[in-house]
């Protein structure tokens, strides 16, 4: 088990590394080189390259672990509409601990 398990691990965060790279870094470089030479087109491609880093971890995870296009692609819809929304529920879900810590059970009295 540990033979199939720890490559995908190695090869899952290869994934996230050159999805960063990809998005962050290479967004922020065309982002900086416009804003040097004053080109508003390059601001605005470096600015969405850095908003789609989710998507790009995505595809960059199911690349790495050997999957088809259809699954690349597929990885980089869901992560794109699934990670604000997880990061929600999972806000949430601190919030509603930090106020049971606070001021106890946050049960609504039933009338």
């Amino acid at each position: 088990m540990k033979e199939y398990i720890m490559p995908r691990i190695f090869k899952g965060s290869a994934g996230i590394a050159q999805g960063i790279f990809v998005s962050l870094g290479i967004g922020l470089l065309i982002e900086n080189i416009g804003r040097i030479v004053d080109i508003p087109t390059l601001i605005t491609i470096g600015v969405v390259a850095k908003s789609l880093m989710a998507p790009a971890i995505g595809a960059g995870i199911a690349f790495m672990i050997g999957a088809n296009g259809l699954v690349i692609f597929s990885a980089m819809v869901i992560t794109y509409i699934v990670i604000p929304v997880a990061v929600s529920y999972i806000l949430y879900i601190i919030l509603k601990k930090a106020g049971r810590i606070k001021h106890g059970d946050m049960t609504v009295p039933q009338s």
